[in-house]
């Protein structure tokens, strides 16, 4: 097993050494606290639940630190050839693309030009993208075509 940052692992240590001195502070307080208010204290708490919330607490830190660490396991690198470009075109279909300027109109000549673009395409992933249209259209790759 490799280690992304495996320096990480160096507070492995450190996290031991919490648990000892707190194992410690709380021996310390149980043994030489008087024995009255210790009693007052320990009624009201629930030390079953405390201990499983110290125990949560530090195995949610080791996992934390083991997961910064980036486990890699596997027998081998290998690199990923990556084919295609992934394009995504932002399509304004409000009401001023249909201005009579551009013949037929300016969403028309829009969606004619990425047609043509997307007929060069091989292989390459296309979305299309429209700020203001209030419907979410999911399209595959061969249906644009």
């Amino acid at each position: 097993m490799a280690w992304h940052h495996s320096w990480i692992l160096g507070a492995l240590p450190l996290l031991l050494i919490l648990s000892w001195v707190d194992f410690r502070k709380r021996r310390t307080l149980r043994t030489q606290s008087d024995f009255g208010l210790r009693a007052e204290l320990w009624s009201r708490l629930d030390v079953r639940k405390q201990s499983w919330k110290t125990l949560l607490g530090y195995g949610g830190w080791l996992l934390l630190t083991i997961a910064a660490a980036g486990p890699q396991i596997g027998t081998r690198v290998k690199p990923v050839e990556r084919k295609g470009v992934d394009l995504v075109f932002a399509l304004d279909v409000s009401e001023s693309m249909n201005a009579p300027d551009i013949k037929p109109s300016r969403l028309w000549k829009a969606k004619s030009e990425i047609g043509q673009l997307i007929q060069h395409l091989k292989g390459d992933r296309v979305g299309i993208w429209s700020p203001n249209n209030a419907q979410w259209c999911i399209t595959q790759f061969a249906t644009a075509k």
